[in-house]
């Protein structure tokens, strides 16, 4: 892999924007938690390493062959509901909320997951099917494919109980 070509293809622009944005809110947490007042750190600190790994997965992600992965639509689409079937079945809840699944320490949430996974697969459909985008039974099946996955996430208790 050369790693001068991997690096060379990042929109340096928008890696640029979404630091700046990631700091501002480091300050806003930082602010928000009154770390100047002498209040632990560890909230920033905490969403200082998730944007470390926010940023790594975008410089992967930003590099990914999208058409390899989507080959693997249908496996995605189908780890995508059983997701969020097990975060209806054995679900963590977090203030009054069930849409988390505990893995160990590590809390996952599958309809963030869901958002692109859902990206790539109806990318997919809809490319094998644009020639009848307009029919009445491919508009249907769409409806279908996407509607499992929002009813699923619609399921999950809201925030306010």
């Amino acid at each position: 892999m050369d790693i001068k070509k991997y690096l060379q293809n990042l929109d340096w622009w928008l890696v640029g924007a979404v630091c700046l944005l990631s700091l501002f809110g480091l300050i806003c947490i930082a602010s928000a938690t009154r770390i100047n007042l002498g209040e632990s750190p560890a909230n920033v600190i905490k969403q200082g390493v998730f944007f470390l790994i926010g940023i790594a997965l975008m410089v992967i992600a930003a590099n990914a062959d999208y058409e390899y992965i989507s080959q693997f639509t249908i496996p995605l689409y189908i780890v995508n509901i059983l997701l969020l079937v097990t975060v209806l079945l054995v679900g963590s809840e977090s203030k009054g909320a069930t849409r988390w699944i505990a893995l160990g320490p590590l809390t996952i949430q599958p309809s963030e997951f869901a958002k692109v996974i859902m990206i790539f697969c109806l990318a997919k459909v809809i490319t094998e099917r644009q020639k009848q985008i307009s029919d009445l039974k491919t508009i249907g099946f769409l409806c279908v494919y996407t509607g499992i996955p929002l009813l699923l996430i619609q399921k999950q208790p809201a925030l306010s109980a």
